[in-house]
């Protein structure tokens, strides 16, 4: 018959077990916060028009810096300072390295201002101002007044804004390359005007994509052509039936 365990023993037990449960956490806890975890490098994924110097800079992370010690929010917060960063992502990639992992902004169009033209992506998100936009091939939007004077990494606001933007993030790349101003100060009556300075009649913001097509297949066609008289205007108020006016 087995002897049943005395009350000693059972406490002695106990008081081990606590105790290697202890030593192992204190050498979990030192192993972790020792110099095998120290940050040794930042990897910098999906900058484009940003050096990956410029990113790790904004995330503000000395080397040496105990990779468990970190605070991601706060990076993420940092490297989104940057107006021209919509989206960060943090991981780690053990023994010392962290991945910053960004999406960067693009411009999408200028809008002007008292102060001058205002960079801005497809959410209307300022980057950029400038004094003067000659030579830039991103269509302006016109006929939509800011009322405040945003500074970089701010949302612009301002009447009919919204509208030019999505009409110009839904147009074809071919013809958005091709357009050098829209203008929605009337937006049952918006007027695009291309980089040869001609001008066309949108009408309102319905059938957008019928519309697109066919301005698409008169510019191509005004190009085969030839030369001719230069074009007033065109007029796509009814896409199935555009109409082209040449100047006299």
């Amino acid at each position: 018959m087995t002897k049943p365990v005395s009350i000693h023993l059972r406490k002695g037990l106990a008081i081990q077990a606590v105790l290697f449960v202890l030593m192992s956490a204190a050498g979990l806890y030192g192993f972790i916060h020792s110099g095998f975890f120290a940050l040794t490098h930042i990897e910098v994924l999906g900058a484009e028009q940003l050096e990956p110097s410029e990113v790790r800079k904004l995330a503000a992370l000395p080397l040496g810096s105990n990779l468990w010690r970190i605070d991601e929010i706060q990076v993420i917060k940092n490297v989104k300072a940057h107006p021209k960063i919509g989206w960060v992502q943090v991981a780690r990639q053990l023994p010392g390295t962290l991945i910053i992992s960004i999406q960067e902004r693009k411009a999408a169009c200028f809008i002007p201002t008292d102060r001058g033209f205002v960079e801005l992506d497809s959410t209307g998100v300022a980057l950029r101002i400038l004094d003067q936009v000659s030579g830039n091939r991103l269509p302006l939007i016109t006929g939509s007044t800011v009322k405040q004077h945003p500074l970089p990494g701010e949302r612009v606001v301002a009447a009919n804004l919204e509208l030019g933007l999505k009409m110009l993030s839904s147009m074809p790349q071919i013809l958005r390359q091709s357009t050098a101003e829209l203008d929605v100060s009337n937006k049952e009556s918006i007027s695009l005007y291309t980089t040869e300075g001609t001008r066309v009649i949108m009408g309102a913001p319905q059938l957008l994509q019928e519309k697109y097509q066919a301005l698409v297949d008169v510019l191509s066609l005004k190009d085969q052509v030839g030369p001719r008289n230069p074009v007033d205007y065109i007029d796509l108020t009814h896409p199935e039936r555009p109409a082209v006016k040449y100047a006299k």
